[in-house]
């Protein structure tokens, strides 16, 4: 079991990793690999301080930083899904673009043959 003093350490931590996260550009390869690391360090970082939890919670510093953290998750989250969202509407052009070439492509190769065919 860890120290309150280490669980603070910890704790300090979590919130670092949590607002390096908000600084992260998501259109940026590099800045995706290492939002993977980051909460991948989050996540240790949680199931290590889970067991001190309750001791945490009777100070009023950790609670500070707990709340610090979860308004910087909440707000991480909608940046996140405001990435999700461009991707998909980009993927969404893309095969629009691609449906819209096939059509174009196939259509006209196949209406050329079907003319040259009726006239014989």
């Amino acid at each position: 079991m860890m120290t309150s003093n280490d669980a603070m350490q910890s704790l300090h931590r979590l919130r670092e990793i949590t607002i390096a996260l908000q600084y992260l550009d998501f259109s940026d390869e590099a800045d995706c690999f290492l939002l993977e690391e980051l909460q991948r360090e989050q996540v240790t970082l949680r199931e290590l301080l889970t067991p001190c939890m309750p001791e945490l919670l009777q100070l009023s510093d950790a609670k500070h930083i707990i709340k610090q953290c979860v308004e910087l998750e909440e707000s991480l989250n909608s940046k996140l899904n405001q990435s999700l969202l461009w991707a998909e509407e980009q993927l969404l052009k893309l095969q629009i673009g691609s449906r819209s070439k096939n059509m174009y492509t196939n259509n006209f190769v196949q209406a050329e043959g079907f003319f040259i065919d009726r006239k014989k």
